[in-house]
């Protein structure tokens, strides 16, 4: 019986020495926790955040979605609210060239000349018309300016945040994976299809190289679009400055009866009062905002540095992979333990069996007959 036992434990030495045996198995075995090594994978990557600077790229991904808001925003229907004023007060003047006999004051101080008084305002109306039209040709050539940078700066700015977004999301959930993956691991068998490659997928920052570099072609895009509006603001402000004037000057009574100006614009005709309070209106409208708003989004596309977001997503990803080369090996040397641990069971399995055998008188090849 002491030579069976000497044999079998011979084999059993022999058979566990022929088994390799990486330096992550001789680690992992007997005593380390699968789960407690993925955790602390998972507690690194999270430190890896904070080093390679990538929690601080979410400060530019926020500016950038700021910049798209505003584009997507645009001055809303402020300019739309000018040029419906201008085309207004446009159709107001056109209507009173049309209409001689409406142009004459209440009451009788021109009741007998008011076809002549109404040619004379007439000529005067046809030169503050061409004004309105210079001005209304303005607003819709600013609008106009504006409809394409704000069109293609919402555009790029929305497919490159898709880009970015994407791959920032794959690279700062990662340590929440592996964190969740470590939950469910109970032995070494659930590491048997640990999905290493997708982890390896999500570090592959080539994604945003496209994204970025549209970004950097939008840098100065805004330039000659506020130029223009400063341009239509400055007309627009022209305008309504001097226009009330023009107008009550259209409306005096010129001479030889000048003298009756004052009792005529006392019963001022009505055209000329809508006009005035169209001009009202125009005065009303601030656009300084809109400016505002596009130096704001030139300012801020100015100072887009793409190298603030792909340098950390970069040295972030080099880290990472670190990582994910021992989450590799962690779960390789579980699944080596475990298959060690198997093969045990089955030798101790076999021993029983032979001492079982021997005690009965049929143990080995017989040589050593009964105990």
């Amino acid at each position: 019986l002491a030579q069976a036992v000497w044999l079998t434990g011979l084999r059993l030495n022999l058979l566990v020495c022929a088994i390799p045996l990486s330096e992550a198995s001789v680690r992992m075995m007997p005593t380390t926790d699968p789960a407690a090594a993925i955790r602390e994978i998972a507690d690194k990557l999270e430190e890896k955040i904070k080093e390679s600077g990538l929690d601080a790229c979410e400060q530019f991904v926020g500016t950038l979605d700021n910049i798209k808001e505003q584009a997507k925003a645009g001055p809303g229907d402020l300019m739309s609210k000018v040029q419906y004023a201008i085309e207004s007060l446009k159709g107001q003047v056109q209507a009173a060239i049309d209409d001689p006999t409406s142009l004459a004051p209440g009451g009788a101080a021109l009741a007998a000349c008011a076809s002549w008084y109404g040619t004379q305002v007439i000529e005067k109306l046809k030169a503050l018309m061409a004004e309105i039209v210079a001005l209304f040709e303005k607003i819709v050539e600013v609008i106009e300016n504006m409809t394409g940078p704000f069109k293609n700066l919402g555009e790029t700015m929305e497919d490159a945040m898709v880009g970015i977004k994407n791959t920032m999301k794959g690279l700062t959930m990662l340590p929440n994976n592996v964190m969740a993956l470590s939950n469910k691991v109970k032995g070494p068998e659930d590491l048997a299809d640990v999905d290493t490659g997708s982890m390896r997928k999500d570090l592959d920052t080539s994604g945003v190289d496209g994204p970025l570099s549209s970004l950097e072609g939008l840098q100065g895009s805004m330039g000659s679009t506020i130029d223009s509006v400063k341009e239509g603001i400055d007309s627009l402000s022209r305008f309504v400055t001097n226009a009330p004037e023009k107008i009550k000057d259209s409306f005096a009574v010129p001479t030889p009866l000048c003298c009756i100006t004052s009792c005529a614009m006392a019963n001022a005709p009505p055209a000329m009062l809508s006009m005035m309070e169209q001009v009202e209106q125009l005065r009303s409208f601030d656009l300084e905002p809109v400016v505002r708003l596009l130096q704001d989004m030139h300012d801020k596309l100015a100072n887009i540095d793409i190298a603030l977001v792909k340098d950390p997503m970069k040295k972030f990803a080099e880290m990472a992979g670190e990582q994910v080369d021992a989450l590799e090996k962690v779960a390789a040397a579980a699944k080596m333990a475990g298959g060690l641990e198997n093969t045990a069971d089955k030798m101790a399995g076999g021993l029983e069996n032979t001492a079982d055998m021997m005690k009965a008188g049929k143990g080995g090849c017989g040589c050593f007959g009964k105990a």
